[in-house]
C-alpha cells in the first residue's frame, strides 16, 4: 500500500512538472506576441466586437498624442467625425461576418488636431479570439501631401503646356496671315508645301511615338485644319460586321460621333472590294441624283448634317481595316485632286502607324508571356513580385506565393518525347490558369516544368485550398504518366502567405516556398506543403 502511496506522488510530481513547464512556455508565448504587438512601428489596438478599444501600442499612443488611459475601454467610433460613422459601422459588421480584412481611407477627430487623415485595415481574430478584432492605422498625411504635391506640379505643367500651345498657336496664326498675303500665283505651291509639312510631322509622329491613339487624333485634327472641312473622322471596320468610330475632330456646331458603332448592309461585297484595291470615292453633293450612294446610307448622312463626303481606305496587310472620312456639313463642296490626293498618303501614313502599333502591343505581348504555354513569363512573374512585395510591405497585408513542379516529367519526356510534353505543360497551364479568380492573381511559367502563382491579399489557409483545389482538378483529369506510381500525371506544391516587413526581402520569400516544394518532393510528391510547417526543426533555425 506505501508503495502504491510513493508512486501516486511521484506521479503527481511528474504532472505538476509538466503542467509548470507548460504554463512557462505559454507565459513566454504571450511575452513574445505582447512585444511584437507594442512595439510595432504601426498605430495598432484591440477592440471586441462592438469596437470597444480593450488595448493599444506604443506607435498609437504617438499617433493619437493620447495614453492608453485615454484610449482603452472607449469605443473608437467616438474618435471619429460623424459622417463617417455609418460607415464605420458598416465596416464592422463585415468583419463581423467574414475572414477577410477591411482596409479603407477615413479620419479621426481628436483634441490635439482638427482631422486626422488616416488608413485603417481590420481584421476579426481566428477562434478561440474570435470575439476580438485587430486594427491597425496609419497616418496618410505625408500620402496626401505628396498627392498635393503632385497635383499642384501637374497644374503648373498643365500652365506651361497652355502657354506653349498658346505661343504656337499664335505663331500659327502669324503664318496663315502672311501665306494669305502672297499672291495667287503662289497659293497652289505653298498649300502644297504645308501638306507636305504635314505628311512629314505625321510621319515623324509615327515613328517617334507608338501611341496609336494620339497619332490618329493629330492626322483628323490636322486634316481638319487644313481641308477646312466641318469633320474629318477614322472608321474602323469591327470583325462582327459594325463600323466603330475610333476618332475625330470636328467644328462645334455639329454632333459628335465618336465611339458611335454603325451596322449599315448598303456595305455589301462589292463595296468592300472596291475599297480593298485602295480605290477612294469623293461626292461633291449626297444628295444629287447621280451619285450612286445607297439610299440607306444616304440617310445615315443627312443625319450627320452631311452634304459633302469624301471616303479613303486605310488598308493593313492588304485587308481593309477602315476609312478616313471628311464631311462637309454646311454646303455641298468640290473635292480638289490635290486633297484627294493627300487624304490618300494620310491613309498610307495611318496604316502604317496601325501596323506598327500592332508590332509594338505584339512585342509587348511576347515580352511578358511565355510562348509554350501562353501564360506569364519567368521575366515578368519576377518583376510583379517585386512591385507586390514592395506594395503588401508598405500595405502590411498578406502576400501569397505558390510553386508547383510537374512530378517524374523527365521520365514523361523521355516516354512520350518532348512533342507530349509541351502538350502536358500547356494543359497544366490551362488548368492553374483557371484556378485563380481574382484580376490581381497571377500565374507564370518559373522555369522548366516549374509553375507559380501569386495571389495578392490571400492568407495561407486561401492559398492552400488553392493548391488543394487544383490537385484535385488534376486529379479528374487523370493524364496518363506511364511512368509516374500513380500511373497519371500529378504536381507537388510549395505554398507560403506571410505580410512582408522591412528586415524581410523577396529572395527570402522565394527561398522559403522552395524548401516547401523541395519537401512536398521529399515526402513522396503529389502534395501540398506550406511555410512554415514543413521542416520545422530546419525552418525554426533559419527564421
Amino acid at each position: 500500500m506505501a508503495a502504491a502511496n510513493v508512486a501516486y506522488e511521484q506521479l503527481l510530481q511528474v504532472q505538476q512538472e509538466v503542467l509548470l513547464e507548460k504554463h512557462e512556455q505559454v507565459l513566454q508565448e504571450r511575452q513574445r506576441y505582447y512585444n511584437f504587438f507594442h512595439f510595432a512601428p504601426a498605430g495598432a489596438f484591440v477592440t471586441d466586437t462592438r469596437g470597444v478599444i480593450q488595448n493599444v501600442n506604443q506607435a498609437l499612443e504617438e499617433l493619437l498624442n493620447m495614453t492608453s488611459e485615454h484610449l482603452v475601454s472607449k469605443p473608437f467610433v467616438t474618435f471619429l467625425p460623424l459622417e463617417k460613422r455609418s460607415e464605420f459601422w458598416l465596416r464592422l459588421a463585415d468583419l463581423q461576418s467574414q475572414e477577410l480584412a477591411q482596409i479603407w481611407d477615413t479620419t479621426l477627430k481628436l483634441r490635439s488636431v482638427n482631422v486626422l487623415p488616416v488608413s485603417i485595415c481590420a481584421k476579426r481574430c481566428l477562434p478561440p479570439y474570435a470575439d476580438e478584432l485587430w486594427w491597425w492605422l496609419s497616418d496618410r498625411r505625408d500620402r496626401i501631401a505628396a498627392e498635393t504635391a503632385m497635383q499642384l506640379a501637374q497644374a503648373r505643367l498643365e500652365q506651361e503646356v497652355d502657354e506653349r500651345t498658346a505661343a504656337l498657336t499664335a505663331m500659327n496664326e502669324r503664318l496663315k496671315a502672311e501665306i494669305r498675303a502672297r499672291k495667287k500665283a503662289e497659293h497652289a505651291l505653298q498649300l502644297q508645301a504645308k501638306q507636305e509639312q504635314m505628311l512629314h510631322t505625321i510621319a515623324h509622329r509615327i515613328r517617334s511615338s507608338l501611341d496609336l491613339q494620339q497619332v490618329l487624333q493629330a492626322t483628323v485634327t490636322e486634316v481638319r485644319d487644313l481641308l477646312k472641312v466641318d469633320r474629318v473622322l477614322i472608321l474602323q471596320f469591327q470583325p462582327n460586321g459594325t463600323k466603330r468610330v475610333v476618332t475625330e475632330a470636328r467644328h462645334k456646331s455639329y454632333q459628335a460621333l465618336l465611339s458611335q458603332a454603325y451596322h449599315e448592309p448598303c456595305f455589301d461585297g462589292q463595296m468592300m472590294n472596291y475599297y480593298r484595291q485602295g480605290n477612294l470615292r469623293a461626292f461633291r453633293d449626297i444628295q444629287a441624283a447621280d451619285t450612286g450612294l445607297h439610299p440607306c446610307l444616304v440617310e445615315t448622312l443627312l443625319k450627320m448634317d452631311v452634304r459633302a463626303l469624301l471616303l479613303v481606305p486605310i488598308l493593313q496587310n492588304e485587308q481593309l481595316w477602315g476609312l478616313l472620312i471628311a464631311h462637309h456639313c454646311c454646303a455641298p463642296r468640290p473635292w480638289q485632286d490635290h486633297e484627294q490626293t493627300l487624304l490618300s498618303r494620310l491613309a498610307t501614313q495611318v496604316g502604317i502607324a496601325i501596323q506598327q502599333s500592332a508590332l509594338y502591343a505584339e512585342t509587348q505581348r511576347l515580352s511578358r508571356f511565355d510562348s509554350l504555354t501562353q501564360i506569364a513569363n519567368r521575366r515578368w512573374f519576377d518583376a510583379q513580385l517585386t512591385i507586390l512585395w514592395k506594395q503588401h510591405q508598405r500595405d502590411q497585408t498578406p502576400l501569397a506565393l505558390a510553386l508547383a513542379d510537374v512530378d517524374y516529367f523527365k521520365a514523361y519526356n523521355d516516354s512520350y518525347g518532348h512533342p507530349a510534353g509541351d502538350r502536358c505543360l500547356r494543359t497544366l497551364a490551362e488548368l492553374l490558369n483557371r484556378s485563380i479568380q481574382r484580376p490581381n492573381d497571377l500565374v507564370a511559367r518559373y522555369g522548366g516544368e516549374e509553375f507559380a502563382l501569386i495571389l495578392p491579399n490571400t492568407d495561407l489557409a486561401g492559398a492552400r485550398h488553392i493548391a488543394d483545389t487544383i490537385l484535385e482538378d488534376l486529379q479528374r483529369l487523370r493524364l496518363p504518366h506511364r511512368e509516374s506510381p500513380l500511373k497519371i500525371i500529378t504536381m507537388s506544391f510549395g505554398v507560403i502567405s506571410l505580410i512582408p516587413s522591412i528586415d524581410q526581402s523577396v529572395e527570402t520569400f522565394i527561398q522559403r516556398v522552395d524548401d516547401a516544394l523541395y519537401e512536398a518532393k521529399a515526402r513522396g510528391r503529389n502534395q501540398v506543403v506550406v511555410w512554415p510547417g514543413v521542416g520545422e526543426q530546419r525552418f525554426t533555425q533559419e527564421s
